[in-house]
């Protein structure tokens, strides 16, 4: 079983009244799947529509639930409808059915209550999702968070399941993929560790496969490889790189990589080895900015020692555009050192806040290339030299992460002590600050399902922190006796005030449910 979701983990326990205690397994392989699970047709062109069975094979079945993630630029979701399975075993309730065109998924849930004996068992449809194609290209139908649930000895249990993604492709031909390649740095001597990094490569459907020629009898298939050449292994090398897709089409690139042995680099210090590269690979970002480290190593291959330093110069990624210059401090490199080297990259200085992202949010996730050059002090004519080799490195600049978690609710009353009319209900709903930074004014709202919101409220939560705010309800006269439902919730971003960054919107909302006499 695949992904998780507190939403309904929390649901469940509160309806039953008990903790999850095991994993069940069904009498057969359960599974869930989208069918047809290939929808293969040109002639579905911009403004066809179509649908998609999300079904189930499974035995005693009493909840199920699954997020479908699609590529909005090529289809969007225009309704879900829920099956008739479930219903074979009783009375149903639809906790969650709604489709995102923006992010690109659709999600749905449904439970039996009041909860029979048995579940149901077999075949069949719980929803339908409809599609309207709005671009030319291939996209998967990725059935994710999927859950069946079932009732053993009056717990509720997650049954273990397959989960069977579907496809869509309108391509009138399969195009091959385009491979291509970095390699940082782009030259070097031996024992250095160069990073061959294909993240670039791209296709009208996915890559399913890298392979790496290294020119020296070995290989590796992963996206991003590293590899060092040692001691006595300095040539030059053709390197090759070798991208399939999802319908068995390849392309290659290629790449000449010079490997120097460190006493013939030159008759100065000069970066080696690794040459230039960031404390971490993905920095983040604070409110008025965090300083992080940039380094390099220099190697002093003569006999005499020497002054130096690096100057590293920073441009955006994405324009090439030239942003700014870091040195070091001056340092002595004795002969025969390898020295490394560092300055301060401050996120605060306005010369990086390049504004990139969907949110046009200045820290947002920005990529920088640093250049590093070494410079030496030639004591013959007292000028400052640049070395020969400059270091080149990719780096990433990441917002602080945000996520505010509703992580309990309970009240006065409950399934077994059931309310009145005129008496007044109690609910307790607790929020957490679960992300990286302070979160200010964070509406909260509890509601009745089907009756009306009871109240809203607003906190402000430092990193870590949670708090328990309180909501009155008076039973009104003429409600209708029975199990009601109960929901607390904070609204998912972009609200007035917040970050358009939430890590995880599934924890932004809880329910109970209590009787009504």
């Amino acid at each position: 079983m695949r992904g998780k979701n507190i939403i309904w983990l929390s649901l469940v326990a509160l309806l039953l009244i008990s903790t999850m205690t095991g994993v069940g397994t069904s009498p057969t392989a359960a599974k869930m799947y989208v069918d047809p699970a290939s929808i293969e047709d040109p002639t579905k062109t911009i403004g066809s529509v179509f649908t998609v069975d999300i079904k189930v094979s499974v035995d005693n079945l009493y909840s199920w639930e699954f997020t479908m993630f699609f590529n909005p630029n090529i289809v969007q979701a225009t309704g879900i409808s829920i099956g008739t399975f479930l219903k074979t075993a009783g009375t149903t309730i639809v906790l969650i059915k709604k489709y995102d065109n923006t992010a690109g998924y659709a999600v749905a849930s449904e439970m039996l209550w009041p909860r029979p004996s048995q579940g149901a068992s077999g075949n069949g449809v719980l929803a339908t999702v409809s599609f309207k194609v709005v671009g030319v290209g291939v996209t998967a139908l990725d059935l994710t968070k999927t859950k069946l649930i079932t009732v053993i000895s009056g717990v509720s249990v997650p049954l273990e399941h397959l989960a069977e993604d579907g496809i869509f492709d309108n391509r009138p031909v399969n195009l091959p993929p385009v491979a291509i390649f970095t390699v940082t740095p782009p030259i070097g001597i031996t024992g250095t560790t160069f990073t061959f990094d294909a993240s670039a490569s791209h296709d009208d459907g996915w890559i399913i496969s890298y392979f790496w020629d290294f020119g020296d009898g070995t290989n590796a298939t992963e996206k991003i490889v590293q590899k060092t050449w040692g001691s006595g292994t300095e040539g030059t090398y053709a390197i090759t790189l070798t991208v399939t897709d999802n319908n068995g089409a390849s392309s290659s690139a290629q790449y000449t990589l010079t490997v120097i042995a460190w006493i013939d680099a030159g008759n100065h210090p000069d970066l080696v080895q690794t040459l230039i590269w960031p404390e971490h690979s993905v920095f983040k970002e604070a409110v008025d900015g965090e300083h992080e480290i940039l380094w390099a190593r220099i190697g002093n291959p003569t006999d005499k020692a020497y002054q130096v330093y690096v100057n590293f110069t920073i441009f955006k990624h994405d324009e090439a555009s030239r942003l700014g210059n870091i040195c070091t401090a001056v340092e002595t490199i004795l002969p025969h050192e390898i020295k490394d080297m560092s300055a301060d990259f401050f996120l605060g200085d306005y010369r990086w806040g390049t504004t990139t992202g969907p949110y046009n949010w200045p820290y947002w996730v920005k990529k920088y290339w640093a250049i590093g050059q070494c410079f030496y002090l030639d004591e013959a004519t007292g000028k400052w030299e640049a070395g020969i080799f400059p270091g080149a490195n990719q780096f990433k600049v990441h917002p602080v992460v945000h996520d505010r978690a509703v992580i309990a609710m309970s009240a006065n009353y409950d399934l077994t002590n059931p309310a009145h009319v005129r008496d007044t209900v109690v609910i307790q709903v607790t929020l957490e600050n679960q992300g990286q930074q302070i979160e200010h004014d964070i509406p909260i709202t509890v509601e009745v399902y089907g009756v009306g919101a009871i109240g809203t409220a607003t906190t402000t939560l430092g990193v870590g922190e949670s708090q328990t705010l309180i909501f009155n309800w008076r039973v009104p006269r003429g409600i209708t006796p029975g199990n009601t439902i109960i929901i607390a919730k904070t609204p998912e971003p972009p609200y007035p005030g917040s970050h358009p960054y939430e890590r995880d919107i599934t924890d932004n909302s809880m329910y109970i449910v209590i009787a009504v006499a």
